[in-house]
């Protein structure tokens, strides 16, 4: 990761460094370097607090955890202030690399896998729902859109200026950057094909239970495609949303008609 560090002090005014450190590493060990570069700060590592709490009680977090949904650290004492920046494709890449997405990676795959042996066309949009959670998911062709039921269903089915709360791009090898064929890597060779999914991160924060949220409605997904496949139901009816329906333990795939859907968002405004 690559850090820039900007450290004020009455003593001796602004300073700014920059530090390249691995998102593995202790913030002590970021801390340690930061006195090799400002020595003033040794008698002050103590008194620093973070927020409301002692600097030293976050000290053996790593760096990678620290930054994780934020992209910036101000550290405050008596008479200093350290912020420290996280550059954002930096982040983006800590992101990738911080969580377990082999289940993710998983699910893809038999998404893909599915989708050679029944036709979706493109725009085609699922409807999800667990409970009380809903969700719409739309396909595209070489991407899912995630969207919520009631807040984003117009913007689900438009044609254009879609703005989706999350979305997974199926990258061909070549188009994969360095730090995205590291990730693939990880869990398995990359494709040729477009079959490497890669999660935009600039839509969202990422955390090990968002990775999850995500992985379970593309496992309803493809159980929606894989009942379709064993039962020859084909998807070619636009009044007609497929869907997977889960309250309590019952479970429903089948398809919920457009606009019963609609109706119900009426309802709820």
């Amino acid at each position: 990761m690559k850090l820039t560090v900007n450290v004020k002090s009455e003593q001796l005014g602004s300073n700014q460094f920059t530090y390249q450190i691995s998102a593995e590493e202790k913030l002590d060990k970021l801390m340690q370097l930061i006195i090799l570069d400002q020595e003033f700060l040794t008698h002050e590592a103590g008194k620093l607090n973070y927020g409301e709490y002692p600097f030293q009680e976050f000290q053996t977090l790593t760096i990678g955890n620290l930054f994780h949904g934020t992209d910036r650290i101000v550290v405050d004492g008596s008479s200093v202030q350290i912020e420290i920046l996280n550059n954002k494709q930096e982040k983006r890449d800590t992101d990738l690399l911080l969580f377990d997405y082999t289940q993710f990676i998983k699910a893809c795959d038999i998404y893909n896998d599915l989708l050679k042996e029944i036709e979706v066309e493109n725009g085609t949009v699922f409807y999800i729902q667990q409970n009380r959670e809903q969700y719409l998911v739309r396909k595209e062709e070489h991407h899912l859109e995630f969207y919520h039921f009631k807040r984003q269903f117009d913007n689900a089915f438009d044609e254009e200026g879609r703005t989706p709360f999350f979305i997974v791009e199926f990258k061909s090898r070549k188009a994969l950057t360095v730090s995205e064929s590291h990730f693939i890597k990880k869990y398995r060779y990359p494709k040729s094909d477009y079959l490497n999914p890669i999660i935009h991160l600039e839509l969202a924060r990422i955390s090990q239970s968002v990775i999850q949220e995500m992985t379970l409605l593309i496992h309803r997904l493809f159980t929606i495609l894989g009942r379709f496949v064993n039962a020859n139901v084909e998807i070619d009816d636009v009044e007609k949303v497929p869907s997977y329906i889960q309250v309590d333990e019952k479970e429903t795939i089948g398809f919920v008609k457009y606009a019963d859907l609609a109706s119900l968002i009426q309802k709820d405004n």
